[in-house]
């Protein structure tokens, strides 16, 4: 099976392409690609979901996380090429103040992290 890269960061345009599964399954992977960027300072970035095949709540939540930890760094992110479906997952994973904070670094972590995020998204599904 082929490696799959998940995203391509164009440095000239400033570009992140997503790509592929953005799921449980891919959670790691996709966050060790995310921390091999050499990310800009300042200014503005663009994150282009068009190429993603497939999101789940863990995917959304990654990359909720990884937009706050750009915004932080005083980074400017726009989103472009969502699905109307993923931009109500980005929005939920973003309002879920009390999720898990920790994202995931070794396959042995990922079935606890799942576990919380499920029972955490069941919650509030519940109270609403």
């Amino acid at each position: 099976m082929p490696s799959k890269n998940f995203i391509n960061f164009n440095t000239e345009t400033r570009q992140l392409d997503c790509q592929d599964e953005w799921n449980i399954a891919n959670l790691i992977a996709i966050k060790k690609r995310l921390e091999e960027v050499e990310w800009p300072t300042t200014g503005n970035i663009i994150i282009n979901g068009q190429s993603i095949t497939k999101k789940d709540t863990a995917g959304a939540w990654l990359l909720v996380k990884w937009i706050e930890k750009l915004s932080a760094k005083k980074l400017k992110v726009t989103l472009e090429n969502f699905s109307e479906q993923s931009k109500k997952l980005l929005e939920f994973s973003k309002e879920q103040k009390q999720s898990p904070k920790k994202i995931p670094s070794e396959e042995k972590e990922k079935l606890n992290w799942l576990k919380s995020l499920g029972k955490y998204s069941l919650e509030q599904a519940s109270e609403q």
